[in-house]
């Protein structure tokens, strides 16, 4: 009986790799035996009595560290296996199994794991609806000391049972399958996965599949023009080139996780090609972004188009049905008080008059429920559709408002004396505060990215201030003790480069 336990960091693509390893042999886990418990069950339990954090929050390798298990604990796992006895290679995903790599490794000398990684800009990615109207360094950051934690702590253990761990790059894991599986099948005992011809025929015919869209959205890009809803659909569902553009730019600012990523990508089981940060040229970026917008403008003046159509019809339909009511009007009056000439006609041509009355009076009940259908069409196309945004100013201030700029602000102000470097300590503790209350006041407002404010471009010229470069500096070597130690050199070399950068 083999075990195949993976493991990965939420934005790894790790079920992603579990769904390959399926369709190459290898069997779903069974409850447990006794208590019918599934391995997230058992992952679950253990997690709650030795108080786990939550994996999605932690942001140390400490915070990963394996947990020991008492011999109490054992009973559970024993159980799982028992449950998958006559199964001869089966595993399960779950990004928890991180703090219990200890506790099956010594219950199960042949359990094998797969630890799935990606790049980090991958996580910024997956978290980007987590990023919306909070501030977008702390939360970065944040996301990123996560990410680089979990890798790190999965990397510390790959590097004490080389032999019993396959390390898999999500990215690669499609194409290189094969190769994976030829590892695999080495630390295994007895049955080795194999991916069968038909299968792989059908994973390089799919590739990767396009994320979800809203069911909302799809509707309304269905109403696109045809050279404009790929463009619109990419850009809602997929990765596009100018998300790798700028969160490649914006990891510039986070070494670490890129040097935790080369390491993984040192130590991964089947060698990839290196990854070129430089891939995305800016301008291949920037006419994407010209690219969206005109689908979306034509999507929008499509979505105008069928309403002005609608409503057209409506108006079309309420004029007929107010002829038709005016008609209806008169065949009764005629028929309530028939002028002598009707009176003197024979009873059969009465009875044609009233049948012809009744005709009329059906007609008039499908157009009314015509309309109503046309109505509510109506309405549910006013519900759906894209209402042009407001035009919004002051992304200068929203800048001025940042932690950055505020803390720079303060170490230029106490620069220029003596008594304010004694007092700088002070001054920059309270401004952090000073933030904080004005955060939490404004906790409960929803307000817009800054690059939707038309005067966005303003926000550029403020992070070129000395005050916002000085504010990142700070906040960048802040957060150590050796980072305080180059604090006043980092200061320093900012505020001479912007000196030169203005001569």
């Amino acid at each position: 009986m083999n075990k195949i336990i993976l493991l990965g960091h939420a934005s790894s693509g790790l079920h992603e790799v579990e769904a390959l390893l399926l369709s190459s042999g290898m069997q779903s886990a069974r409850p447990s035996k006794r208590d019918n418990l599934t391995p997230a069950d058992v992952v679950q339990t253990l997690c709650q009595a030795h108080q786990c954090a939550d994996v999605n929050e932690a942001t140390t390798e400490d915070d990963f560290a394996p947990v020991k298990a008492g011999a109490i604990w054992s009973g559970l796992a024993m159980d799982l296996m028992l449950g998958n006895l006559q199964q001869p290679l089966w595993g399960w995903a779950d990004t928890r199994n991180i703090y219990w790599l200890d506790y099956w490794a010594e219950l199960d000398p042949h359990a094998t794991f797969v630890m799935v990684y990606d790049h980090p800009y991958k996580a910024l990615q997956a978290m980007s609806a987590q990023l919306v109207d909070k501030p977008l360094e702390m939360e970065m950051a944040r996301l990123l000391e996560n990410w680089q934690a979990y890798n790190g702590a999965m990397l510390s253990f790959y590097s004490r049972h080389t032999s019993r761990c396959l390390l898999v790059n999500a990215g690669c894991a499609r194409e290189q399958l094969q190769l994976y599986l030829e590892q695999l099948g080495t630390q295994l005992h007895g049955k080795v996965p194999k991916l069968d011809g038909a299968a792989l025929a059908a994973l390089e015919t799919n590739g990767k599949a396009p994320l979800p869209l809203q069911a909302n959205l799809a509707l309304a890009i269905s109403e696109a023009p045809e050279i404009a809803a790929p463009s619109i659909t990419a850009w809602f569902g997929g990765d596009t080139d100018l998300d790798q553009h700028l969160l490649q730019q914006l990891l510039q600012d986070h070494p670490v996780a890129l040097q935790v990523f080369a390491e993984l990508e040192a130590a991964s089981t089947v060698s990839n090609p290196p990854v070129d940060s430089s891939d995305v040229h800016p301008g291949t970026a920037w006419l994407q972004l010209i690219q969206q917008r005109q689908a979306t403008a034509d999507l929008v003046m499509a979505l105008y188009e069928k309403l002005q159509t609608q409503l057209s019809q409506l108006q079309a339909q309420q004029s007929q049905i107010t002829k038709l009511a005016n008609e209806l009007d008169q065949s009764k009056k005629l028929l309530a008080n028939p002028p002598t000439q009707v009176q003197a006609l024979p009873a059969p041509k009465l009875k044609e008059l009233e049948e012809e009355s009744d005709l009329l009076l059906t007609q008039l009940h499908q157009v009314q429920e015509e309309l109503e259908r046309y109505y509510l069409e109506n309405q549910s196309l006013k519900k759906n559709q894209v209402k042009p945004k407001a035009t919004l100013y002051g992304a200068a201030d929203r800048i001025q408002q940042q932690l950055t700029y505020r803390l720079g602000a303060i170490l230029i102000a106490n620069s220029r004396s003596l008594g304010g470097w004694l007092r700088m300590p002070f001054a920059l503790r309270r401004e952090v505060r000073a933030y904080r209350v004005d955060m939490s006041k404004k906790a409960h407002q929803s307000l817009p990215p800054i690059h939707s404010y038309a005067d966005a471009y303003e926000a550029e010229c403020y992070k070129q201030h000395l005050s916002y470069k000085l504010g990142q500096a700070f906040l960048k070597y802040n957060k150590t003790p050796w980072g305080w130690f180059v604090l006043p050199f980092a200061l320093a070399s900012t505020a001479n480069n912007f000196k030169k950068a203005r001569l």
